[in-house]
């Protein structure tokens, strides 16, 4: 691991407050995404109560979801692709929007839902992801290989789901989730782990400006495993109920 090298002469220790201060930065990123896409979904879904307002008849628009998903996939996609070329301001504003973006289209599903299983399913995704947060942060063991064995999980996945759209097995559609909830807890201690080593490979000795880029898109991957961990786990206690 990249790790051991700074564990010689007493280098790590100079490295590792580093390293905390710019983990410190992607959770405080991740929290900020997460607080902007439950203040812009619980505003969207309040607005839906009246018949008259904007926002029902967006809702009602099949038009509207589509053109948010499409935006969703855009900014991803600009900011995975595109964070050489990018301002680390206009990096984190493009994490922003995305967030409130998310919180609208997630409030099709959250809608579906009572609000204690919302609750529930808040607090269970809360608590896998910090466990396995803690563990991809500590351990000294190379998940590289368990990245790519995820990844291919991950597309077998969504083909899976895919697929399942024209069966419509129920069965299947379970089985889907709680796979869904293993490869994102299994991505989420991985991605923790790449996004240390990227920062001791590359955004350290870079700058300030490399630096605030990688925690953003960092944050970003940490908040794309969190919201599936959650609408996976969300699925399955809808099932229960």
């Amino acid at each position: 691991m990249y790790d051991d090298d700074y564990n010689r002469d007493g280098a790590y220790e100079i490295s590792a407050e580093s390293v905390n201060a710019f983990m410190t930065k992607v959770f405080g990123w991740l929290f900020m995404g997460l607080l902007l896409t439950a203040a812009s979904s619980f505003a969207f879904i309040s607005m839906l109560a009246d018949e008259s307002s904007l926002a029902r008849a967006l809702f009602v628009n099949p038009v509207f979801f589509f053109v948010m998903v499409i935006a969703e996939f855009a900014l991803v996609i600009s900011l995975s692709r595109s964070l050489q070329r990018l301002r680390a301001g206009t990096a984190k504003l493009m994490y922003g929007v995305y967030a409130v973006v998310n919180g609208i289209t997630l409030s099709y599903i959250l809608i579906m839902y009572a609000g204690a299983v919302v609750t529930q399913a808040f607090l269970m995704a809360a608590v896998f992801f910090g466990v396995m947060c803690l563990y991809g942060y500590l351990t000294k063991s190379d998940m590289t290989s368990l990245g790519r064995l995820l990844t291919v999980g991950l597309i077998v996945l969504v083909i899976a789901m895919v697929v399942n759209m024209f069966i419509g097995s129920g069965a299947v559609d379970y089985i889907i989730c709680i796979a869904g909830l293993a490869l994102f807890v299994g991505l989420t201690a991985y991605d923790v782990q790449k996004i240390k080593t990227q920062y001791f490979a590359y955004a350290a000795g870079a700058g300030e400006e490399a630096a605030s880029k990688t925690a953003v898109v960092g944050a970003l991957a940490l908040y794309l495993d969190f919201i599936n961990m959650f609408i996976f786990i969300l699925r399955i206690l809808g099932r229960r109920d």
